[in-house]
């Protein structure tokens, strides 16, 4: 473990997580496998999602299995090392086994219930007026995405090639479509049948479909075409690992032509990238606002930041403590950081001469891990009189697929035992087991957030074409072309999350309303700021784009008893 330590001066009772994982719920080998669907079975499951009204979304065990092997924390990569400014610079079971919570041992699996029930009720999507936008042109996505499903179960019928389809008399919805929405449904449509294909091991097929997707869809089109095109690219990566077939994608070219445009290394552009997108910008508001609230009579404060990459949610927080008359006022930010040395280092440095701009006392320190197994209380270095802080963003959800890792972590927190704990994921579930139901709801995921894209920047902006090949294109093609230890992208919504918490004794915090109301001013700035929502979800919230569920955000604290 290394400690890199940087500073601003002020001008003049344990859980084993893995038997629970276990005790949680058996792994059906009978299952493995077993993730094709035939055609009927993906009609049944995608009328469910139109036609339901209520449910919960419903898990069965995932058979992959992870391997992770433990470390000598003190001999295999994590060490420590201080600096100042003035210095040169064994096999175990699947977590999945909790991610799908106390939903496991029942037997119904309707994916998007939740979802429908929300935008549909009962009714059939013909029967919906589509939603438009009085600033927009188009339907959202998530209209196109219902269309293309009731147009798939309801008006085709297949040869047994697959590939000729009779199409019926559209339904009222269909009927206010224009001719540039027509073709997206039917590009839609294309996408769905194709996937159908490869769940069903028709390869061929679907190769044949997937390039009528090529044909007509473009990653600098309008938000439709290019999340197809994603979509259809990682569908034949998946088919040339099923089959070892060499079959070249553009998935690879464009994502790394959007990494030799360099944007999301350079931190202004990274905060650039913040600020365009009004889901992310809320998420951030509100979760400084509940640390400021939560420290303000403190005066020596320990942040810990599980993967702070471009630091943006500190600049925020920097300038609300510089406000503080407190000539005592001590800050200290640790941040552990498991890639990209300089890179964050750079950004300590950025964050540190911001903090000496304002004659605000802090102090940075870097704390080098190659995995987060590797990390110990002792790292931290927190003192009793501190009030310490800990803030993971998007950081918890990449080490599902690692259980070592997140069962290490979190004892390591629980022994910091920090005042509070805030906690930001992605409101979505990637994590099934079927194939198709992975697909289908990573579509409507990331069709929301390509339409955010589209409505919030240009689409010639070379930062939205880096932000779409390397922070989205790369998951869309993670959570479909792969599947056990390489899938690494596995999503889980925040019941289950929580649920997860509390076998670590941890309690839920309620908001604060001050919390709540920064974000919604925020929200407000942004010219499509009626398109994002921000909803009580117990005592977190969840931020949606256009009524689809992007990202949440909860705060804990942990218990000195087991409250059951």
């Amino acid at each position: 473990m290394e400690n890199s330590m940087f500073s601003s001066q002020k001008s003049n009772e344990s859980f084993d997580v893995i038997a629970w994982l276990r005790d949680f719920g058996e792994v059906n080998s009978s299952q493995e496998n077993k993730h094709n669907f035939g055609m009927e079975e993906f009609e049944s499951f995608y009328s469910s999602l139109c036609l339901s009204s209520n449910g919960q979304n419903i898990r069965q065990n995932e058979p992959d299995n992870v391997i992770c092997q433990p470390m000598d924390t003190m001999n295999q990569g994590c060490y420590v090392q201080e600096l100042s400014t003035t210095s040169s610079d064994p096999t175990m079971d699947s977590i999945d086994q909790w991610c799908y919570g106390p939903e496991l041992g029942t037997t119904s699996i309707d994916p998007m219930k939740i979802f429908y029930s929300n935008q549909c009720g009962t009714k059939k999507v013909s029967d919906v007026s589509l939603r438009r936008d009085v600033n927009s042109e188009s339907i959202p996505i998530a209209d196109v995405l219902r269309l293309a499903g009731e147009r798939y179960l309801q008006f085709s019928t297949r040869r047994l090639d697959g590939l000729s389809m009779f199409i019926h008399p559209y339904g009222s919805a269909f009927s206010e479509l224009s001719l540039q929405e027509t073709k997206e449904v039917e590009l839609m449509h294309t996408l769905f049948l194709a996937a159908d294909e490869v769940a069903s091991c028709q390869y061929d097929v679907a190769s044949e479909l997937i390039g009528r997707c090529r044909s007509k869809a473009s990653f600098t089109g309008n938000p439709v075409e290019r999340l197809v095109l994603y979509f259809a690219e990682s569908l034949q990566d998946r088919i040339n690992s099923g089959t070892g077939r060499i079959s070249p994608t553009r998935m690879n070219e464009i994502i790394q032509h959007a990494k030799g445009l360099g944007l999301l290394g350079d931190q202004p552009e990274f905060i650039a990238m913040q600020k365009c997108l009004p889901f992310s910008q809320v998420i951030l508001m509100v979760g400084i606002q509940e640390i400021v609230e939560n420290v303000k009579s403190a005066s020596k404060i320990h942040l810990i930041d599980l993967e702070i990459r471009g630091g943006v949610q500190w600049i925020l927080l920097i300038q609300a403590l510089s406000q503080r008359k407190d000539t005592k006022l001590e800050v200290k930010i640790t941040a552990v950081v498991t890639a990209n040395r300089e890179k964050i280092e750079a950004t300590a440095k950025r964050l540190l001469s911001y903090a000496g701009s304002l004659n605000l006392p802090l102090s940075f320190k870097l704390l080098f891990a190659s995995d987060m197994s590797e990390i110990k209380k002792e790292h931290f270095r927190t003192k009793a009189d501190e009030t310490v802080v800990v803030y993971g963003s998007s950081v918890l959800r990449s080490m599902i697929s690692r259980p070592n890792c997140l069962d290490n972590l979190m004892k390591v927190i629980r022994s910091l035992n920090p005042s509070l704990m805030v906690v930001a994921e992605i409101e979505a579930n990637h994590n099934s087991q079927s194939f198709l139901h992975r697909f289908v709801e990573s579509l409507f995921f990331y069709g929301a957030v390509f339409d955010c894209l589209d409505d919030c920047m240009d689409r010639d902006d070379q930062l939205r074409l880096t932000l779409e090949g390397t922070q989205f294109g790369q998951g869309i093609q993670n959570t479909i072309a792969t599947e056990g230890e390489q899938r690494v992208t596995r999503n889980v919504k925040l019941d289950v999350w929580r649920a997860f918490f509390r076998r670590f004794w941890m309690e839920e915090v309620e908001l604060c309303e001050s919390s709540i109301y920064q974000g919604n001013l925020i929200r407000k700035q942004y010219a499509r700021g009626d398109s994002c929502s921000i909803e009580r979800n117990g005592k977190g919230i969840i931020v949606g784009w256009k009524g689809t569920p992007i990202l949440s955000l909860s705060t804990w604290k942990f218990l000195r008893f087991n409250p059951c």
